[in-house]
């Protein structure tokens, strides 16, 4: 799909630079934003604080924005801060049960997490410009022939060979988690970024915390605390909201485009007033 081909929209040369700068999107949001991100946000947890990369994995959705503004041209209404402010205050309400407790943060964990939440940021944004221009089967193929490799060497690297084994009793689980939350969830991811901007993209993400939450108290029992449990409301408002907006078209959740993509074919519709 990411081949160059003339035609009447514009000489080779235009068509074959696109796709150069196509594969090259596809190639970070594979390698950067998924496996690089992940591995990234893996070792941050790993010196001890737990809290810090939670807290500076936020700011993925601020990169997320000044992304789309500066690669998808998307200008930022008023309306639109009101949904970012409730979608990160209900996300940290829900991830820390005791939000007023937090320590400062290690120098090194947090350096990790900024540049994990950089990788996941930039692949929501690319993600966007990519799914306008590519059908979204074929963009999550991509990303996996991209990310598998990717994830093969990290493996290798951190954990050695023996990493790449794989018991027989460990294979069923592996390939669910290969195919609901990996290739299911990475199908319907793309197939909405068609026609959600960026910026609207990264608050609708943060329904993770509350699904971890439930899963949590339903599968394992854990209990939230008052101030989680009005997280998980503002933010389930805050979301509900957003897309009972976005039918009125980008401008009801606070979206204008100002400008033609620098990142993927034309922006999906629509500006509708609101």
């Amino acid at each position: 799909r990411v081949v160059g081909v003339a035609g009447p929209g514009g000489p080779p040369r235009a068509a074959g630079s696109r796709a150069r700068g196509e594969r090259a999107a596809v190639a970070v949001v594979g390698i950067g934003g998924a496996e690089g991100a992940r591995m990234l946000f893996t070792a941050a947890g790993g010196f001890g604080d737990g809290v810090t990369p939670l807290l500076l994995q936020k700011l993925q959705r601020v990169i997320a924005v000044a992304g789309a503004h500066v690669l998808l041209g998307e200008r930022l209404t008023p309306r639109y801060w009101l949904f970012l402010v409730g979608g990160l205050g209900g996300a940290w309400l829900i991830t820390f049960a005791d939000p007023a407790g937090i320590t400062a943060p290690a120098a090194a964990a947090g350096g990790l997490a900024v540049g994990a939440a950089t990788l996941w940021g930039l692949g929501t944004v690319l993600g966007r410009g990519l799914a306008t221009g590519i059908p979204f089967v074929e963009l999550t193929a991509m990303r996996f022939v991209f990310g598998l490799p990717a994830a093969a060497v990290i493996a290798v690297w951190t954990g050695g060979p023996a990493a790449l084994v794989v018991g027989s009793d460990q294979l069923g689980p592996l390939l669910l988690l290969a195919l609901i939350p990996g290739l299911a969830a990475l199908l319907l991811y793309y197939r909405g970024l068609r026609t959600t901007p960026a910026s609207a993209a990264t608050i609708a993400e943060l329904t993770f915390p509350v699904t971890a939450v439930t899963l949590g108290a339903v599968v394992f029992g854990s209990t939230l605390t008052p101030t989680q449990w009005l997280g998980a409301g503002v933010l389930i408002a805050t979301i509900t909201v957003l897309a009972l907006r976005a039918r009125r078209g980008n401008r009801g959740v606070g979206i204008v485009q100002r400008h033609d993509p620098l990142v993927g074919g034309v922006p999906a519709p629509a500006n509708r007033p609101a």
